[in-house]
């Protein structure tokens, strides 16, 4: 009997390992999601500042 209850106890331990370890995956790909999500609007602000500049620069030599 306690042989089955050990057994039972490792069972569910791995068992809730294994989500955890599911679990942390999941956070991992959500992370490099974000990751680069925030890299292409980082490149578009730039974009669009280094745009801005260039404008601002042609109308400056148009005045």
């Amino acid at each position: 009997m306690i042989n089955i209850s050990i057994s039972r106890y490792i069972f569910f331990q791995v068992l809730q390992s294994e989500r955890i370890q599911e679990q942390i995956r999941d956070w991992h790909i959500n992370l490099e999601q974000v990751t680069f999500q925030n890299q292409n609007v980082e490149i578009e602000q730039y974009t669009q500042k280094e745009q801005n500049n260039s404008n601002e620069e042609k109308e400056n030599q148009v005045n």
